[in-house]
């Protein structure tokens, strides 16, 4: 055995780390986003984290798939905080959405939203942008504040059921693993006195007068041995 080898403890097994340590950070991420909307919902506030400012409208694009009865809105803008030119694509200052993250999916406003933005929005006219006085990149920006519960209820559940469920998922997937990418079956040869045949009564290497013994009989008179 290797003199760097280390064998886990029972409690660092049962830890189960490679689930929870990912939840935890769906969860903590889940709520650094939910602090962001609370800080741009507060815009007004003299201590306020979040601020205002005058930005251009550069794509309007509306959504209208099967599964929702309203229509939603992406975006793209660009706008100026201290001189320094941002673009974003991100709509909404609750949602989880990144403007890394537009070729996975985009982030939308609703019909609602849409209509109630002040100055009404329309490509190449002034736009409201809510942005982030510590970070203003685009990261933080938005053009709505919408606290987006869904996106933050799965993004919750995903993290919270390994938090809780971190050591049986874990059981589940070392099982799962063994099952189906684990080594293969051993073949087993019995021993030449022992009868492998489950319908004969006795066994023929253990003589003629042991006709009432059974094959398991024979093989653990044999391990007594």
């Amino acid at each position: 055995m290797s003199k760097f080898y280390w064998r886990m403890p029972t409690w660092f097994h049962d830890m189960a780390l490679e689930f929870r340590l990912p939840g935890f950070g769906l969860v903590m991420y889940s709520c650094y986003t939910t602090k962001l909307f609370y800080g741009s919902n507060g815009f007004w506030r003299s201590d306020a984290t979040y601020s205002t400012t005058e930005g251009i409208l550069l794509e309007l694009t509306k959504h209208n798939p099967r599964y929702i009865a309203v229509p939603r809105y992406s975006v793209r803008y660009e706008y100026m905080v201290d001189g320094v030119r941002y673009e974003s694509t991100r709509a909404t200052s609750g949602s989880p959405y990144r403007p890394w993250m537009h070729h996975i999916y985009f982030d939308t406003m609703t019909e609602a939203e849409y209509l109630q933005a002040i100055p009404i929005l329309r490509v190449g006219e002034p736009c409201t942008v809510f942005y982030d006085k510590r970070n203003p990149s685009g990261n933080h920006a938005a053009l709505a504040n919408d606290p987006c519960s869904f996106e933050h209820g799965l993004i919750l559940f995903l993290g919270a059921f390994p938090l809780v469920f971190g050591n049986t998922l874990r059981g589940q997937v070392l099982t799962s693993w063994a099952k189906h990418f684990g080594k293969k079956r051993m073949k087993v040869r019995f021993p030449k006195w022992a009868d492998t045949d489950p319908n004969v009564a006795g066994s023929a290497a253990a003589g003629p007068g042991a006709s009432s013994s059974t094959p398991l009989d024979v093989i653990a008179a044999g391990t007594r041995k």
